[in-house]
């Protein structure tokens, strides 16, 4: 997958770093356009006409989860958060009308770092599907942005959240790479 060239050079990934680690909250980056436009509709291709499977714990999730992980290589990302990484495996989501992931106190959590691609073509904030997370006081909220990596910085506090995907959506889904670089 082709990076966006300005993402890749130094003066950009400084800056990147710079606001990454100022953030004491929840620290997080959104990258639009993070993708060159090809490779962008090569991974859309690849993710948004894939089997899915329904996966469901009605007081904790409701979601579709694809086939199979798929590598994406993002060294380009090591210096912003101070940890080597290259090939990550990423999971596929789908989330449609009638689905969401609950805030509880049961989900096992982690501390690290999440990665999220957004493939989703054409989303409304009326459809609902706001991905959020929330650590104590501080809730960063994620609107769909197609072809946007976001990186959050997790500790042991931090919960994530799907809100409820309504009848507006009615056809319309939204997809999801999602990684988790767990801290070494």
């Amino acid at each position: 997958m082709e990076i966006n060239p300005i993402y890749v050079k130094e003066e950009t990934i400084t800056k990147l770093k710079q606001l990454f680690q100022t953030d004491k909250d929840i620290p997080h980056l959104q990258l639009h356009q993070f993708f060159t436009p090809n490779s962008f509709q090569l991974l859309q291709k690849q993710f948004l006409n894939q089997k899915y499977s329904s996966h469901k714990k009605p007081l904790l999730f409701s979601y579709s989860i694809g086939k199979s992980p798929h590598l994406i290589d993002l060294s380009v990302l090591s210096s912003i958060i101070k940890q080597k990484i290259s090939q990550i495996p990423f999971k596929s989501y789908q989330f449609q009308h009638k689905e969401y992931i609950l805030r509880n106190d049961k989900t096992k959590k982690s501390v690290g770092i999440d990665l999220i691609i957004d493939l989703t073509p054409h989303w409304s904030d009326s459809y609902g599907g706001v991905l959020s997370y929330t650590q104590g006081k501080h809730t960063i909220i994620l609107p769909s942005h197609p072809n946007s990596l976001t990186l959050i910085k997790k500790n042991q506090h931090t919960q994530k959240y799907l809100t409820y995907i309504n009848h507006y959506a009615k056809k319309h889904k939204r997809t999801l790479l999602v990684a988790s670089i767990h801290r070494k």
